[in-house]
């Protein structure tokens, strides 16, 4: 609406501009800075397993995903629950275990850390390490800066009124960024 497209992004060599919004959806997961506007099951394995309800798996298939990426987050305990009795740290679990289960292989974290207390937030970035760890592309984009430079990303970009100052490792960085701003 309105908007102007210039440009072209590439998932594994091809255009998002080719491909359908499934398949972008199986390739990239994106958790939103307010995981509560993303989250719409009234129950938390309904709201794991709704992605691949759209998909039309099988629902054995469904079933056994959305179990492994709960317990992978280490919240197999609240499938049961319903969402709304749940924290903000949970609740950004269950939006980040409703993404696992797709099996994406890149992750895109838009301000993760934005409603989250200082403990939450540092375990959510030790879960964030795991994942990269693991083999996921994890992209975080953050204005808490200090804390996801702790859990020592591979590279850093680094933009000022929407212009790409740096690009590169993280010592590279300390010598560009002006810490006041």
């Amino acid at each position: 609406y309105g908007g102007e497209m210039t440009g072209d992004i590439r998932l594994f060599g091809r255009s998002v501009k080719t491909m359908p919004m499934a398949e972008i959806s199986q390739t990239v997961g994106t958790i939103l800075q307010d995981p509560e506007r993303q989250i719409l099951g009234s129950y938390v394995l309904n709201e794991v397993a709704f992605g691949l309800e759209s998909l039309g798996l099988p629902r054995a298939e469904i079933i056994q995903r959305a179990d492994k990426a709960l317990d992978r987050l280490g919240i197999l305990h609240l499938r049961d629950r319903e969402t709304f009795g749940t924290s903000g740290g949970e609740k950004q679990k269950i939006a980040l275990a409703g993404i696992l289960a797709m099996e994406p292989k890149i992750l895109l974290l838009d301000e993760p850390l934005a409603s989250l207390d200082p403990a939450s937030a540092h375990e959510a970035l030790n879960i964030f390490r795991d994942l990269a760890d693991e083999g996921y592309s994890v992209v975080i984009v953050e204005h808490r800066v200090e804390d996801v430079l702790a859990i020592n990303p591979e590279a850093v970009v680094y933009m000022d009124e929407g212009k790409v100052v740096y690009q590169g490792d993280v010592r590279g960085m300390m010598d560009v960024v002006d810490y006041h701003r």
